[in-house]
């Protein structure tokens, strides 16, 4: 499977309808501009100092099936991405 790149500043507006489906004291929406240094800062604490740095894309590793995430998220695939990083992954094989 390949890897897909979805642009996190170009998402649609669709938390609403996730958060109807989590608890009532938990609101999902795209942070404000302002609010960067907070996202940025729990992005860093929680995943990593390099995710902090890239907080303009994700990325979708191992992606399947493809045609959710371009619907879903307008995720790209990311040409020659397969096998990617497991390529010399020393654990199970099939």
């Amino acid at each position: 499977m390949t890897d897909m790149l979805v642009k996190l500043y170009n998402l649609p507006e669709s938390g609403s309808s996730i958060s109807n489906r989590v608890a009532p004291e938990i609101k999902i929406r795209k942070p404000m501009a302002s609010e960067k240094s907070l996202v940025v800062g729990w992005v860093r604490e929680n995943f990593g100092e390099s995710w902090g740095n890239d907080y303009g894309y994700a990325i979708i590793g191992w992606a399947g099936p493809q045609e959710f995430y371009e619907k879903a998220v307008g995720a790209v695939a990311i040409p020659d991405s397969t096998p990617g990083i497991w390529k010399d992954w020393l654990g199970e094989t099939e």
